[in-house]
């Protein structure tokens, strides 16, 4: 029931001495078959009520286009979450460096500002980086314990839980927040609010 077999089958008026010419056919064992279409079949019913309606792939009556619309407001729109920075930076040097990104995040330690916001944080967890080490809490937004423990908490097929580590130098980062806010964004839009005279 195991064994799968694979032949590959040559295309019409193509050169039989590229591998391009040809094109694979996989026979399964009929129980494997069967065993699967029932498998499916069954899961159909609840796995739309099991999965986050944000993904997409392979559910019926969902579609990948779906969420295009909100995938590119977060690419060219959305303030980029440090954490998410912090990510492809790794992912980017596991290219360069031909390492294994499961290697590296399980073996990383995460500074940031300020807590991870809920996504980040689950994001993390998926990642499954052991350590996050930040400055100051996110009351609005925390993902390590001000307002959900993604972190810790029991959260079938989501990754491992990581340790986190808040208030390491937690008043310079509220200080550097500060600053930051302080300072005028050059690509906001202007204000549309009248003054009164």
């Amino acid at each position: 029931m195991r064994e799968v077999l694979i032949t590959p089958i040559p295309k019409e008026g193509k050169d039989p001495q590229l591998c391009a010419s040809y094109r694979p056919i996989v026979l399964l064992n009929l129980d494997a078959k069967l065993y699967t279409k029932i498998l499916s079949r069954r899961l159909e019913g609840v796995l739309p009520d099991l999965v986050h309606p944000d993904q997409s792939g392979f559910i019926k009556g969902r579609q990948t286009h779906d969420n295009l619309r909100r995938v590119s407001h977060l690419l060219e729109k959305a303030t980029r979450h440090a954490e998410m920075v912090a990510i492809d930076q790794v992912l980017d040097w596991c290219q360069r460096h031909s390492e294994k990104t499961t290697d590296v995040f399980e073996h990383t330690t995460l500074y940031v500002t300020v807590e991870p916001c809920i996504m980040c944080a689950a994001a993390l967890r998926l990642l499954k980086i052991p350590l996050v080490i930040y400055g100051c809490r996110n009351d609005r937004f925390g993902g390590c314990g001000s307002v959900l423990n993604i972190a810790t908490d029991y959260l079938p097929n989501t990754g491992t839980p990581f340790e986190c580590i808040g208030g390491y130098r937690a008043e310079e980062a509220v200080e550097m927040l500060k600053t930051f806010y302080k300072q005028e964004n050059p690509n906001a839009p202007k204000s549309k609010a009248r003054k009164k005279d």
